[in-house]
């Protein structure tokens, strides 16, 4: 599959009908790693381990006949997508502004002057585009260097995980469409 920084489209390397979640009918899922030696048995037999983009439900499917090749270039569970979105960060005392520069359902990476160390525990609120309220999360640092913090999302307030999901499938849509 093409990553997002690519801008390719992904070829359907599905035999009828593209898959879609069993959980949600999102047709934005992305094969996951064979991370056991069973996931890794039954691919033999054409049977391979997918993660939805949306719900992160993950789920198995028979696909005769295809054949993944391994690469190592991104080892992220959901794709991320390329964004430019006003976010704050709040952790103590700081009370910083930033931007976020890519996202998925499970986290961030944001552009921010602000040095913060790994494993702290941050709030953010991020704005999107035609939404009057931001969307608050909670998230861990995972990665810092520069100007730039990765950031795993946590726990969010109220409504907020799906205000998020309903913006990426919006992202997800204008790419494959």
């Amino acid at each position: 599959m093409a990553t997002a920084s690519t801008g390719e489209k992904p070829k359907d390397r599905t035999v009828g009908n593209t898959p879609s979640c069993p959980h949600c009918s999102s047709p934005y899922i992305k094969r996951a790693r064979r991370t056991t030696i069973y996931d890794r048995f039954i691919s033999l037999f054409y049977v391979y381990p997918f993660s939805c983009q949306l719900c992160g439900n993950g789920f198995r499917l028979f696909q005769p006949g295809v054949r993944y090749v391994r690469f190592e270039e991104d080892q992220r569970e959901y794709q991320r997508m390329r964004v430019d979105l006003p976010i704050r960060l709040l952790q103590g005392t700081l009370n910083s502004n930033g931007a976020a520069i890519d996202l998925s359902m499970r986290g961030c990476t944001v552009r921010n002057a602000a040095s913060l160390p790994l494993a702290a525990v941050v709030k953010i609120s991020l704005k999107l585009p035609n939404e009057p309220d931001p969307v608050t999360v909670e998230a861990v640092v995972r990665n810092s260097s520069d100007n730039r913090i990765g950031l795993e999302f946590l726990r969010f307030e109220g409504e907020d995980r799906q205000r998020l999901r309903q913006f990426i499938q919006g992202l997800l849509d204008r790419q494959y469409h």
